[in-house]
């Protein structure tokens, strides 16, 4: 093993063991483990990315995201396929062996939506319906955030 396979291994075991016991005191403390633990693809991470989020309001849910994947940025060397713009579409959405990310989520779902793939226009309606059912004040930050998604794709 790398010293980043064991990085990466040691980042999972402290977000699965911390970010419960961290979820009742700073939610965006075991918010920022379970990104990791999504991206180092472990078991439940997603699932308690997503009961983190009702804790914390989506303006700060999209901070932490930006924080931990980077503002969204046209990669030097884009997808070979539509499917792969759709497949990382759905990483980030999911939070599963990729970071969550909702912003690079909507970058990867518009460009495969505006190829005609209708996989990837599902995706975008499900993360505005995510947004949505977060609350009033989440439509707010997150037109900010698919706007500058959008307008990059």
């Amino acid at each position: 093993m790398t010293p980043l396979h064991h990085a990466l291994a040691a980042a999972t075991l402290l977000a699965v063991a911390l970010s419960p016991a961290f979820a009742v005191t700073d939610p965006e403390i075991a918010y920022r483990w379970a990104l990791q633990a999504g991206a180092a693809g472990a078991e439940g991470a997603a699932a308690r990315l997503d009961r983190l989020e009702t804790a914390l309001p989506m303006d700060r849910v999209l901070e932490i995201q930006a924080a931990a994947s980077g503002e969204v940025a046209y990669p030097g060397k884009p997808p070979s396929s539509v499917a792969e713009m759709r497949d990382l579409a759905l990483a980030r959405l999911s939070g599963s062996g990729m970071s969550r990310s909702y912003a690079h989520a909507a970058f990867w779902a518009n460009l495969a939506a505006a190829a005609g793939d209708p996989e990837a226009a599902a995706t975008l309606e499900e993360l505005d319906e995510t947004i949505r059912l977060s609350g009033p004040d989440a439509g707010l930050a997150w037109a900010r955030v698919s706007g500058t998604a959008a307008g990059l794709a």
